[in-house]
């Protein structure tokens, strides 16, 4: 969990209409521990069964905007985008 961006997750999660993520990023979530059970389905929702059919991602470096078409980003650039 250490890699994910918390404050972009839960802010996607709430465009997405799931508003079951806390604020802060929990830690030391367990399986085992029923009191974690909720956020870490809220997770695996998110992170493995949501997928974007159609729309933009955007680069959070360089504004750069990305098409989404299918499922599939077209993550090339034109020549004149490459530096």
């Amino acid at each position: 969990m250490s890699r994910i961006e918390w404050p972009a997750l839960v802010q996607v999660c709430k465009q997405l209409g799931n508003e079951t993520l806390p604020s802060e990023k929990p830690e030391g979530l367990e399986p085992e521990n029923p009191e974690h059970e909720q956020v870490l389905r809220s997770l695996h929702n998110v992170l493995m069964e949501t997928a974007v059919k159609e729309g933009n991602m955007t680069c959070g470096r360089c504004g750069h905007v990305y098409r989404i078409r299918n499922g599939v980003a077209n993550m090339l650039l034109h020549e004149h985008e490459v530096v």
